[in-house]
């Protein structure tokens, strides 16, 4: 769900609000504010991550050495490290711009004016650095979800 969640998010959501203007304000303040869609995309992240951690223990005997430096453990080893990049990503960017967002959305909001040029432009630059970051997870997680699908024909 997160690899899903991620690419839904990132191919379509975020580019719709964006393209949307100060409406897509609105829009990205409800899913981040109220509804905290990048905290339970985190947390389905987590659940991920250590089902992984738990199946390339099981998978592998113990994590033992030989099979993971085999062609399916370095496989099974290069997704988990592009997961872990993008948790660290959606973590340390994502995560912090979208509360950002939701602040300023709900301040604009409580006004009941449209954003002053200042706050627009805050709230642009912010969506930009969200999409960006939120690309860079999905590309991750679907290079995670590769590696991972085809370690097992890796010799």
């Amino acid at each position: 769900m997160w690899a899903g969640g991620a690419v839904l998010v990132a191919l379509y959501v975020l580019p719709a609000a964006r393209a949307s203007g100060p409406a897509g304000s609105v829009v990205l303040r409800e899913l981040t504010a109220v509804r905290r869609l990048p905290e339970v995309l985190l947390g389905l992240a987590v659940v991920t991550i250590l089902s992984g951690i738990y199946l390339l223990g099981a998978a592998s005997g113990g994590f033992r050495p030989q099979w993971l430096h085999s062609g399916r453990g370095v496989g099974y080893l290069l997704g988990g490290a592009a997961a872990l990049i993008a948790f660290a990503i959606g973590s340390a960017v994502n995560i912090p711009t979208a509360r950002r967002m939701g602040v300023l959305a709900s301040q604009v909001q409580s006004i009941g004016a449209p954003p002053s040029p200042e706050q627009e432009k805050t709230l642009r630059r912010l969506s930009l650095r969200l999409l960006q970051g939120t690309r860079a997870v999905a590309a991750l997680v679907t290079l995670a979800t590769t590696l991972m699908a085809l370690a097992r024909y890796l010799a």
